[in-house]
């Protein structure tokens, strides 16, 4: 009899978050190896972004929806906005909040504990408890951000037999705006509280970066495994996009105010009469993003190509001649930030400039690779030398068996072995 896996996952198609592509393929190649699998995932999710192209089946995984009810929705229309939103917590810029706002926040992080879809979980719980024990699932895996997901292993557990796996793709309580929330004591504790419990109780915790695995352990997890984000080898069956003799630059992804590179920008400045180059932003660029640019005489120079498909952002990657990784320059937990895409763009086979406030996961993996540099935001100098010596260094190249090596497919079959040990 082969091992019955249930996931239960936030984000699934039609989601367009870079969340629903880590357990989207890692389910089809579980499926694959061996596994039964079963994937719960929400109905009718008010997801920021969609892709209807995305099919939602996945061939030999047993497909389970049940609805929810999003506290987003009458966030939206109490407000009137659109939140900015990182995996189920509401944050928003305070410097122009309404009154209305901040109680909407405010009841936000110290009622909806631990984020705003845990009404998900009073709404699914018995279904999942049953749903193991008719089905006699083996393990159970949960996925978070929303980690309101976790609590569904802690009730399994209680209620079944089942061996759980907590995958968590970030920290929890020290995620860099968990501080920023306008929590309570009171709140702030029993999110340490439900953390806690989370780490000791599963059976299994897994993540996507060493330093992260190794602060799970330090709050009470017995046994941590990475595994990375990778990338799909299949999607890269794509030509590049024809470009001109200019050196193609480009971000590709959500370009905040705390990955600024301001001394890039003027890097950027001082080599624009010596180097023809363009630079791409691709996604949203925040508004101190685009001054920094403008201040630096560089909108001449700056194309904002704005949102795209996967596929686009995939040819883009492909035809470019230079990179940018920008990790947050919060210190709080950038040292384990690996930047999903940073896969994809070692596959790319593109040259890459990361920058970051201090050597961490996402550099340590590049290293092995000679067609990228490493630098700190902070030092101009080190900054102006890289992006000259990438440009300039013709004789570059990446390893593809190494970079495959965090393909989705290898990384799946990493899991499994973890899946195996348990049973």
């Amino acid at each position: 009899m082969p091992i019955k896996v249930l996931l239960i996952t936030y984000y699934w198609p039609p989601s367009a978050s870079v969340a629903m592509h880590r357990w989207y393929f890692m389910s089809k190649y579980l499926a694959q190896s061996g596994l039964d699998v079963h994937v719960l995932a929400p109905k009718n999710a008010d997801y920021p972004s969609t892709n209807p192209n995305v099919q939602e089946e996945v061939e030999n995984v047993t497909l389970l929806r049940e609805n929810i009810w999003e506290v987003r929705r009458i966030f939206n229309k109490s407000t009137k906005t659109k939140e900015a939103e990182t995996d189920g917590i509401f944050f928003k810029d305070k410097k122009n909040l309404s009154l209305k706002e901040k109680f909407s926040l405010w009841v936000r992080g110290n009622i909806f504990i631990p984020d705003a879809r845990v009404p998900w979980y009073f709404q699914i719980r018995g279904f999942v408890k049953n749903y193991i024990k008719k089905h006699e699932i083996d393990v159970l895996i949960t996925t978070g951000p929303p980690h309101s997901i976790h609590l569904n292993g802690l009730y399994a557990k209680k209620k079944t037999d089942v061996k759980w796996i907590a995958d968590f793709r970030d920290p929890w309580t020290t995620i860099e705006y968990h501080d920023k929330m306008p929590m309570t004591a009171f709140a702030r504790n029993k999110h340490q509280q439900l953390e806690g419990k989370v780490m000791k109780v599963a059976d299994r915790v897994i993540t996507v970066s060493p330093s992260w695995a190794e602060e799970f352990q330090n709050l009470g997890a017995e046994k941590v495994d990475v595994v990375y984000n990778g990338y799909e080898e299949s999607v890269f069956d794509i030509k590049a996009l024809s470009k001109n003799e200019k050196i193609q630059i480009a971000h590709l992804g959500t370009l905040r105010a705390d990955r600024n590179p301001e001394n890039l920008w003027k890097a950027l400045h001082s080599l624009k009469d010596s180097i023809a180059f363009e630079l791409n932003l691709y996604g949203e660029v925040s508004q101190d993003v685009r001054s920094s640019i403008e201040n630096n005489n560089l909108t001449n120079f700056t194309t904002y190509k704005g949102q795209v498909s996967h596929q686009e952002a995939l040819k883009a990657m492909v035809s470019s001649d230079l990179l940018l990784l920008l990790v947050n320059q919060d210190e709080k937990n950038s040292k384990g930030r690996i930047p999903a895409k940073i896969f994809e763009y070692l596959r790319s086979g593109s040259k890459i400039l990361i920058l970051e406030n201090q050597e961490g996961d996402a550099s340590k993996i590049t290293q092995k690779f000679t067609n990228t540099r490493s630098v700190n935001y902070n030092n101009y100098e080190q900054i102006l030398e890289a992006v000259q010596s990438l440009v300039n260094n013709k004789d570059s190249f990446t390893d593809l068996d190494q970079v495959k090596t965090y393909s989705r497919e290898n990384q799946a079959s990493n899991l499994s072995k973890i899946i195996h040990e348990l049973v």
